[in-house]
Parts: C-alpha cells; sequence; structure tokens
C-alpha cells in the first residue's frame, strides 16, 4: 500500500512594515483613515457582489465613529490606536502605539501592499524625534535603575567615589539609571516603531511656533545634561571629610 500523500498549501506570511517614530495629529489619523476608506471603496467597486470592505478605528477597546471621536480618548486609549480593512481579498491591519507600530498586509496582495506602503510613507514624511517612545516601556527604566545600581556599587570601590556623601551617590545612581532608560527607549522607538497620537488639530496646537518649542527642548536637554554632570562630578570629587 502506498503511502498517504497530502498537499500542503502554505499561506503567505504577512508583510509588516515599522512605522514612526513619530507625532501624529487629529489630521494626519483622518488622512490615513480615509485613505482605507478610499481603498474600501475601490474594492467594493470591483466586486459588487462580495460583501462591502469592513473599515474599523479603535481606540483601546473604544470603537471610534469619527476622528473628532478621538478627542474624547483617553491617554490610555490614544495609546493603543487601530486601523484596519478586511475584505475576502485585503487584510490590512494598522496598529499605532508609543511601544510598537506596524502596518501589515497579506503578502500576496499586490495592491494591498501599494497601499500599506504609502501609508508607511504617509507616517514616516512626518518622523520626528525618538521622544514618541519615551516613558512607553517601564521595564526598561526598571532594568536600567538595576543596571546602574550595580555600577554604582562596583564604583563605590574606587577610593575617590567612597569620599562622595551618599546624596551625591544616590543622585548619579538615578540620573544614571534614567539616562540608560531613555537611550533605550529611544533605540526602540527606532528599532520596533512609535506613534504618539495627539488628541488635536494640527491648527488647535499652534500656539507655541516651532522654534519657540525647539528652543524649550533645548533649554531642557541643557538642564538635564548639566545636571547629570554636576551630579557626577560631585560623586568623584566630593568634599574630603576633614
Amino acid at each position: 500500500m502506498s503511502p498517504l500523500q497530502r498537499e500542503i498549501r502554505r499561506r503567505p506570511a504577512d508583510v509588516e512594515l515599522k512605522l514612526g517614530p513619530a507625532r501624529l495629529y487629529l489630521d494626519d489619523i483622518r488622512d490615513i483613515y480615509d485613505l482605507l476608506k478610499s481603498f474600501a471603496e475601490k474594492l467594493a467597486t470591483k466586486n459588487p457582489d462580495a460583501l462591502p470592505p469592513d473599515v474599523s478605528l479603535t481606540a483601546g477597546e473604544a470603537t471610534a465613529a469619527s476622528i473628532d471621536d478621538l478627542k474624547d480618548a483617553t491617554s490610555k486609549e490614544l495609546r493603543d490606536i487601530h486601523m484596519s480593512l478586511f475584505s475576502r481579498e485585503t487584510r490590512v491591519w494598522i496598529s499605532l502605539s508609543p511601544i510598537s507600530s506596524r502596518a501589515s498586509v497579506n503578502a500576496d496582495d499586490t495592491e494591498g501592499r501599494a497601499l500599506v506602503e504609502d501609508i508607511a510613507y504617509f507616517i514616516n514624511k512626518r518622523r520626528s524625534s525618538a521622544t514618541a517612545g519615551l516613558f512607553a516601556h517601564p521595564f526598561l527604566y526598571f532594568c536600567s535603575l538595576m543596571l546602574s545600581g550595580a555600577i554604582a556599587t562596583l564604583s563605590w570601590q574606587v577610593p575617590l567615589a567612597r569620599e562622595s556623601g551618599p546624596v551625591a551617590r544616590v543622585a548619579v545612581y538615578v540620573a544614571l539609571g534614567l539616562a540608560l532608560g531613555a537611550i533605550w527607549e529611544c533605540i526602540a522607538a527606532y528599532r520596533y516603531g512609535a506613534i504618539r497620537v495627539i488628541s488635536q488639530w494640527r491648527s488647535e496646537s499652534r500656539g507655541i511656533s516651532s522654534e519657540t518649542r525647539r528652543a524649550i527642548y533645548i533649554a531642557v536637554a541643557s538642564a538635564v545634561v548639566g545636571g547629570i554632570a554636576t551630579a557626577v562630578i560631585t560623586a568623584l570629587v566630593g568634599d574630603k571629610p576633614s
């Protein structure tokens, strides 16, 4: 008796594109959602006998009937925005989060893949600094504090470091942990994507000019760097006990 033979049909894996890091306003969400709806209308026209494609927009576990609904979303819901388009031929899924942002489509869908690439290009044109993902990974900061604690423990074996006071040591420990966490989050934002959704229209957020915002960012960054440098110097060259 010949062995039973089966033909295994493999389903093509989905194609995924990283999104961001970027900040998106309601205008941007509306434009992306309109792209999905236009594509759905195109599919419905091509296949009038099939069920119409389903296009959805959710924030967390809440479903938004319109983009304006996102203005009432909580900060937690804004960290978990999803848009999708499902039909017999196309499966498009867009996930917008400060932790990981992706756009995916079934690999054998040429037109759907072109749509996802257009959306990724649209979002990445609005690329901002990796701060779009800052404070999105509490576990990274926990690990950073543990690592900085280990480094601080080793450094205290150096005679010069032992001469510093306990306050300076704690300041260095905390500053180093926060700095390491921020660096890791910036790396994660570029590696896995990070989107921060602002529940405002762009016209509503122009109370401060881009030049003023840039000056504020520079001032804050300078203060942080200066504080860390001061803490390190204080720890290493602290007052010697008399």
